[in-house]
C-alpha cells in the first residue's frame, strides 16, 4: 500500500477539483515487527532463480536437447509412400522432439556397424496401439561386465546415466552419430518406461534393465548366464506421450518413423533393415536417391560413389535449391559443411559454361537454386550446431576425408541433362532488355532507408514507369518477396517493408501525417510530392515507379493494411487510383491436400463453401497460411513464376469507388459504417474471394474490408451471453479441456492455445489476453477466471508490469468451473476450423459473467463498455427472475474499491476517488496537507503521478509530493 502526501497553497477551489482523486490506505499495524524479518528485502528477482537437476533441465528446456516438443503442424516433408517406391512430400503434424527420441535410438543402432563390421540386420517395430517402439540389431553388444570405477554395469551406465559415451576421446578416429554423451539417455528422460536389453554370445550372457519415470527410478538389472545364438541389443521404450503434445502415436509421427528406417537402409550398406517386420527393399545410396527420381524421366541424375566415405548425387531442381543429406547416419535436414563441400564444387563447375554461352557473369546462387544434392558422408568426429544434430558444421579440413567431383563428368552431365540450356534461357528471360546505366530525376539519397531493396531502374527517364514497389507486410513478407524476386529479377522490382498497421490518415492533421518516419520513407521511395497532380503524364514521369504492389497477408488484417494504404493515396492523390497504379499481390489463405492432390482457397469463405460440397474434406490435410511467412521460399518462386495468375489490379470505375473509401476509413461516419455493416449482414452477404486479374475500389471494400470489419466485430465485441471475446474463449476451452489442475507456465498455455484452438493471430496478443483473465487489482477482474501465480501486475501501471510470461504460472480459478458446468459441455455448439473442433461459439454461464466482470471492446462502427457489478446482487438478480419478480436495480461495483460509484443520468455514472486534509505539521503553516487514498477506477497510481502530480508541481500549484511504500 502507499501514501501519498500533498501540500499546497490553501485554496477552496482546490477541494472541488480534486474531490474526484482515488485513495489509497495504509496501516503501520505490523510495520517494525516485518522490518526486523530478513525476507522482507528479498526482491522478486531474486525468486526468479533456481537451480533444477539436469532431467528437470532436459525436460523443461527440450528444445536445447531434442528439438521443440509441440508438434509442428502441417509441416511439409519426405516421406516413403505405401508402396515403398517413391518419397513424395506431404503435409504432416508430429513433434520434432518425438522423432528425436526415436532417431536417437536408431541411430545408435546404426552405429553398431562401425564397431561390428558382422552386423546386418535392424529391426524397428512400432505398436501404435499401445504407443511402444522397439529397435533391435544384431551387432555386437555392449560388455556385460561392472565398469571398475562406477561399481555398476556398463549397460546401466551406458544407458541410465547422463554425460556417459564411448565417443568423449577426440583423439579416437570415430564415424559415428554419437558424440556428447546424450543419445538414448535423451530416448530414456522422455519415455514412461524404458527397456535395455542385451545378448552376448561370446560370454553366453543376457541383460535386461527397465527405467520408469522418465529414467528417475530403475529396477535391479537381472543377468544371467545362458547360451545364445546370436549377439544383439534390444531398446524398447513407450514414449511420454504427454510431454510431446499428444496421447498416441499417430500415422503421421509413424511415417516419419517409417521414413528414417529408409534413410537408415539407404546409408548403411551391407544392413538390411526392416519396418514392422517388413522388410525395407534398399541397399545402396542409389537405391535411395531413386526414390527421389521425377516422373520427367530427362531430368536425369548423376550418382556418384567417390569412396566408402562419400556418395552424392545432383538432379536438376525447378524449386530452388533443395538438399538431402545424411553424416554418420543421421539425416541433416538444414545440411551444413558437408553440402557446401560438394554443392560449392558443383557450381564453380557449371556456371563457366554458362557464363561462356552469355559472354557476361552469372551469380552463384543462380546455378545453386537450380540443383538438387543429395549427400551421403562419413566424416570424422562431427560437431553439429546443436544437440539435434540437424546442420553440420565441422570444417572441410576436419572431415578426415576430401571429395573432389570431376569435372568432367560434371560438366558433360550440366550439358547433357539440359541444365546448362535452361541456366542461358533464363537469363536471358531475366535480362529482358539491355541494362542500362540508371539517371535519378530526384536527387534524393535514400540510403538511410536500410530496409528498401530498390530496384534498379527505379528512377530510371525512361525505365522507371516499367518499375513496381513491393510494399509488404513486414519483414517475413519481405523475405517471400526476395525469394519471388529470384524469378522476377530486380530490375523492375523494389521491395519495402512497413511494420505493422498504417495510421488512418482521414483522422490525422498533416503535421502528423509528414511526422511520420514510415510514410515520408515511402513517399520518398515512390517519388510523390504533396499538392502535385498525377492525371498529368509529366508528373507521373517525375515518379521513381510507376506503380505498387502491396503484398500483404491473406488473412482480414492483411486487407485492412491493404486499405490503409489505398486510403493514403486516396487522401492527397486521388488520381494515382484512377490511373491503375495499385495491385495487390494474392497468395493462398488455405491449401488442402490429399496425396499428391493440392487445392488452394483465397479465404476462409471459399474453404468452406468448398468444404460443403466436398464428402471426402475431411481427408484433406489442411494448412493455414496465417503469414506469408509460412510459405517456403520455394512457393513464393513458384507464385512469382506464374506472377499474372497472382496479380489483381485496382480499378476505378466511378464516384461509388471514392464515396466507398471514405465509407470505410472517414472519422465522420462511425454510424455509416455500423449501417453498412447491418445491411450486408442482413443480406446475407458473405464474399467468396477467387482471384480475379481485376477489382474495383467498391468491390474491394464492400468484399475484403468488409470481412475484416465483420472479424474486427467478432473479435473485439465480448459476447452477452459469457461476457468473452474469442480469444479469451480459447484459453478458457483449453484449460478446461485440459481438465487438470495442475499449474502451468503462462507461455507454455499460450502455445497450447494456439495449437488447439486454430489462433492464428500474434503471440503478444494471446499472452496479454491470459495475463489479464488472472489479474485480480481493483479495476480489473472482480472474480478471476484463471488464477494469478506470480507477477501479474499491479494498480501502478494498469497491469502492464506484469512479469515476464516465462517466469508466472496459472491454472483454472474453482470458480471457472462452478459458473461454466460440465454438464453444458456436449450441448454447446462447438467452431470448427481447418477440420478441427476448437471453442465453443459462446459458453452458457449459470450467471450473467458479463455483469460480473465487465466488459470493454472496440471495433469498426461501434464500441461497448460494460462495468462490473457485485456477483452476489447478480446472483440474488438471476434468482428473482427465475422466480418471476422484478429485478432490483444495481449500481457497478469493483472489489476492494473504497472510493464511490454515484448514477449521473441513465448509463452514465461518476466514479470519484477518496482523500482527506491531514492535520499541518507546523503551527501556523500556510500550506494544508492532503493523502489521497483513493484513485477513480482504471486511474493507474504511475500515470496519476506523471500526467497530474508531476504538472501541478511544475506549475506550483504543489510544493512537493511523497509516495510512501507501506506492508
Amino acid at each position: 500500500m502507499r501514501r501519498v502526501f500533498w501540500e499546497f497553497v490553501c485554496s477552496a477551489s482546490v477541494h472541488v477539483v480534486y474531490s474526484s482523486v482515488r485513495l489509497i490506505a495504509y496501516s503501520k499495524k505490523g510495520l517494525f515487527e516485518k522490518l526486523q524479518s530478513p525476507t522482507l528485502y528479498q526482491t522478486p528477482e531474486c525468486l526468479q532463480y533456481e537451480k533444477k537437476s539436469p532431467i528437470e533441465h532436459i525436460l523443461l528446456r527440450p528444445d536445447t536437447y531434442v528439438g521443440s516438443t509441440i508438434p509442428a503442424k502441417n509441416t511439409d516433408v519426405w516421406v516413403i509412400s505405401d508402396d515403398g517406391l517413391r518419397a513424395i512430400q506431404m503435409s504432416l503434424t508430429y513433434s520434432p522432439a518425438l522423432l528425436k527420441i526415436f532417431d536417437e535410438i536408431l541411430v545408435n543402432a546404426a552405429d553398431n556397424k562401425q564397431r561390428d563390421k558382422q552386423m546386418n540386420e535392424i529391426k524397428v517395430d512400432v505398436d501404435q496401439e499401445n504407443c511402444v517402439i522397439a529397435v533391435y540389431n544384431n551387432g555386437r553388444g555392449l560388455p556385460i561386465e561392472v565398469h571398475p570405477t562406477e561399481g555398476i554395469y556398463i549397460p546401466t551406465l551406458i544407458f541410465g546415466n547422463l554425460f556417459t559415451s564411448s565417443n568423449y576421446d577426440d583423439r579416437v578416429v570415430k564415424v559415428v552419430g554419437g558424440r556428447n554423451g546424450y543419445g538414448a539417455k535423451l530416448c530414456n528422460i522422455f519415455s514412461k518406461e524404458f527397456t535395455v536389453e542385451t545378448f552376448s554370445k561370446e560370454s553366453s550372457r543376457t541383460f535386461r534393465q527397465v527405467w520408469t519415470n522418465n529414467m528417475r527410478e530403475s529396477n535391479e538389472p537381472t543377468v544371467k548366464g545362458e547360451a545364445v545364438s546370436a549377439d544383439g541389443t534390444r531398446i524398447t521404450f513407450r514414449p511420454d506421450m504427454e510431454k510431446f503434445g499428444t496421447t498416441t502415436l499417430d500415422d503421421d509421427v509413424c511415417k516419419m518413423f517409417r521414413k528414417r528406417t529408409y534413410d537408415i537402409a539407404g546409408t548403411l550398406p551391407g544392413v538390411t533393415v526392416y519396418y514392422n517386420s517388413e522388410q525395407v527393399n534398399i541397399s545402396s545410396f542409389y537405391d535411395y536417391i531413386n526414390l527421389y527420381s521425377d516422373e520427367d524421366t530427362s531430368n536425369r541424375v548423376l550418382y556418384v560413389n567417390a569412396s566408402r566415405r562419400w556418395q552424392w548425387a545432383v538432379k536438376r531442381s525447378q524449386n530452388g535449391f533443395q538438399q538431402i543429406s545424411f553424416v554418420n547416419n543421421i539425416v541433416t535436414t538444414g545440411g551444413g559443411t558437408h553440402v557446401d563441400h560438394i554443392t560449392n564444387q558443383l557450381v564453380n563447375i557449371i556456371r563457366p559454361l554458362v557464363e561462356k554461352s552469355l559472354k557476361s557473369n552469372v551469380k552463384k546462387i543462380v546455378v545453386k537454386n537450380n540443383l538438387c544434392v543429395f549427400v551421403n558422408a562419413l566424416i570424422e568426429n562431427p560437431a553439429f550446431s546443436s544437440q539435434t544434430k540437424t546442420v553440420l558444421t565441422t570444417t572441410a579440413s576436419d572431415f578426415g576425408s576430401k571429395c573432389i567431383c570431376d569435372v568432367t563428368t560434371v560438366q558433360t552431365w550440366a550439358i547433357e541433362s539440359g541444365l546448362v540450356e535452361e541456366l542461358i534461357a533464363d537469363s536471358i528471360a531475366r535480362e529482358g532488355r539491355p541494362t542500362r546505366k540508371v539517371k535519378p530525376k530526384v536527387a534524393d539519397d535514400l540510403s538511410n532507408i536500410v530496409k528498401l531493396e530498390d530496384a534498379n531502374w527505379a528512377g530510371d527517364v525512361v525505365l522507371s514507369q516499367d518499375c513496381r514497389l513491393l510494399i509488404t507486410e513486414g519483414d517475413s513478407a519481405k523475405a517471400f518477396a526476395i525469394a519471388g524476386l529470384e524469378v522476377v529479377g530486380r530490375d523492375r522490382y523494389g521491395v519495402f517493408p512497413i511494420m505493422g498497421k498504417p495510421a488512418n490518415v482521414s483522422r490525422l492533421s498533416m503535421e502528423k501525417v509528414t511526422s511520420s518516419s514510415e510514410i515520408n520513407s515511402l513517399l520518398r521511395i515512390l517519388g510523390l510530392t504533396f499538392g502535385v497532380d498525377y492525371s498529368l503524364s509529366e508528373n507521373r514521369m517525375k515518379l521513381r515507379y510507376g506503380g505498387i504492389i502491396i503484398l500483404t497477408d491473406q488473412d482480414e488484417d492483411g486487407s485492412h493494411i491493404k486499405g490503409l494504404i489505398i486510403n493514403l493515396l486516396h487522401n492527397f492523390w486521388p488520381q494515382l487510383l484512377r490511373i491503375g497504379f495499385v495491385w495487390s499481390f494474392v497468395t493462398p489463405l488455405l491449401k488442402a491436400r490429399l496425396g499428391s492432390k493440392t487445392l488452394s482457397f483465397y479465404s476462409t469463405a471459399q474453404y468452406n463453401k468448398w468444404k460443403e460440397n466436398t464428402d471426402n474434406a475431411d481427408k484433406f490435410v489442411v494448412k493455414y497460411y496465417k503469414g506469408l511467412g509460412t510459405s517456403t521460399p520455394r512457393e513464393a518462386r513458384e507464385y512469382f513464376s506464374k506472377l499474372d495468375e497472382h496479380l489483381v489490379q485496382f480499378r476505378h470505375e466511378n464516384d461509388d469507388d471514392d464515396l466507398k473509401i471514405r465509407l470505410a476509413f472517414d472519422k465522420n461516419r462511425a454510424d455509416d459504417r455500423k449501417q453498412w455493416i447491418k445491411d450486408r449482414l442482413t443480406a446475407g452477404i458473405l464474399v467468396d474471394d477467387t482471384p480475379a486479374s481485376n477489382s474495383t475500389f467498391k468491390n474491394f471494400v464492400d468484399n475484403e474490408l468488409f470481412r475484416y470489419s465483420w472479424l474486427d466485430l467478432r473479435r473485439s465485441i465480448p459476447s452477452v451471453v459469457d461476457g468473452l471475446k474469442p480469444s479469451q474463449r480459447k484459453v478458457i476451452h483449453t484449460l478446461l479441456r485440459q481438465n487438470s489442475n495442475k499449474e502451468i507456465k503462462v507461455n507454455q498455455l499460450a502455445a497450447a492455445v494456439a495449437l488447439d484452438q486454430a489462433y492464428h493471430h500474434g503471440e503478444a496478443a494471446l499472452l496479454t489476453t491470459i495475463v489479464r483473465l488472472a489479474q485480480d487489482f481493483v479495476g480489473m477482474n472482480n472474480v478471476c477466471l484463471l488464477e494469478p501465480l506470480g507477477q501479474f501486475g499491479t494498480r501502478h501501471e494498469g497491469g502492464n508490469d506484469a512479469a515476464s510470461s516465462r517466469y508466472i504460472f496459472t491454472k483454472l480459478s474453482p470458480f471457472t468451473r462452478l459458473v461454466f458446468p460440465s454438464a453444458d459441455d456436449h450441448i454447446l455448439k462447438y467452431l470448427e476450423e481447418e477440420n478441427q473442433i476448437i471453442e465453443p461459439e459462446w459458453y452458457c454461464p449459470i450467471i450473467p459473467m458479463v455483469l460480473v466482470n465487465g466488459a470493454e471492446g472496440i471495433a469498426t462502427g461501434w464500441y461497448t463498455r460494460v462495468l462490473s457489478h457485485n456477483i452476489r446482487e447478480v446472483i440474488d438478480n438471476v434468482r428473482r427472475l427465475i422466480d418471476g419478480n422484478e429485478v432490483e436495480n444495481m449500481v457497478p461495483c469493483f472489489s476492494d474499491f473504497s472510493g464511490s460509484v454515484r448514477k449521473i443520468v441513465e448509463n452514465r455514472y461518476e466514479i470519484r476517488g477518496k482523500f482527506k486534509l491531514l492535520p499541518s505539521r507546523r503551527k501556523n503553516s500556510p500550506f494544508l496537507s492532503l493523502e489521497i487514498t483513493e484513485l477513480p477506477v482504471g486511474e493507474w497510481t504511475n500515470r496519476y503521478k506523471e500526467n497530474v502530480l508531476q504538472a501541478l508541481l511544475s506549475k506550483g500549484v504543489i510544493k512537493y509530493y511523497s509516495i510512501r511504500q507501506g506492508a
